[in-house]
């Protein structure tokens, strides 16, 4: 077997049964909301990238939201919310 074979990237979307059963985990399976395909997911790439997305998602949706860092923490967990328009 090809090591290139082994080693494949998962598709932009992400793994579609991990996304589903991420929605159903925090939703509920049964809710009206998954079952009428309303939630949307998306998977990060690494824990830097997904607070990224967070981030984005909040600063687009919350504007002005206040968000705690914990302390210590990494210095890329504070660019991740530093490299939008968070004070």
């Amino acid at each position: 077997m090809c090591l290139l074979e082994v080693l494949q990237y998962l598709p932009i979307e992400g793994l579609n049964a991990f996304n589903k059963a991420t929605a159903e985990l925090l939703h509920g399976a049964d809710n009206p909301a998954i079952k009428q395909h309303r939630v949307a997911t998306v998977q990060g790439l690494s824990g830097s990238g997904s607070l990224l997305l967070g981030a984005a998602l909040i600063e687009q949706y919350f504007p002005g939201a206040k968000v705690l860092i914990s302390n210590p923490t990494w210095d890329v967990h504070l660019f991740s919310f530093l490299c939008l328009t968070w004070s």
